[in-house]
């Protein structure tokens, strides 16, 4: 973490920026030489699993790593953040934007690992 103002710029309408993130942390490592393409692991969970995931769905990016493991992952981000029955759907709005709202329906759609599978 690098404090609020880091986080907030990676919020809604940014939330790409969390898997950018990723992937750059990626790319840092195995210009290090910490890891070599297609042998590193990689571990998320929760909202993590989204930029993991993601990160998954991406040729170039999935390509560099060797193994994944996802626990409890929110990979479904769009059907959760479109049911607002569930207990903390209207409060993450804050974090991920409301899917009612076009764009944001458009940006959850396009960092969704669910949504962007094949």
């Amino acid at each position: 973490e690098r404090g609020r103002a880091w986080h907030s710029a990676a919020r809604q309408l940014q939330k790409t920026r969390s898997v950018e993130d990723l992937a750059d942390a990626v790319r840092f490592l195995l210009a290090r030489g910490l890891a070599a393409p297609g042998a590193l692991c990689l571990k998320a969970a929760s909202a993590g699993g989204l930029a993991l995931g993601s990160l998954l769905n991406a040729p170039d990016e999935a390509a560099l790593v060797g193994a994944a493991v996802l626990e409890v992952p929110f990979v479904d981000v769009l059907t959760g953040m479109l049911d607002p029955s569930l207990p903390l759907t209207v409060h993450e709005f804050a974090e991920w934007g409301d899917p009612r709202d076009e764009r944001h329906e458009a940006n959850l759609r396009s960092i969704s690992p669910y949504e962007n599978v094949g």
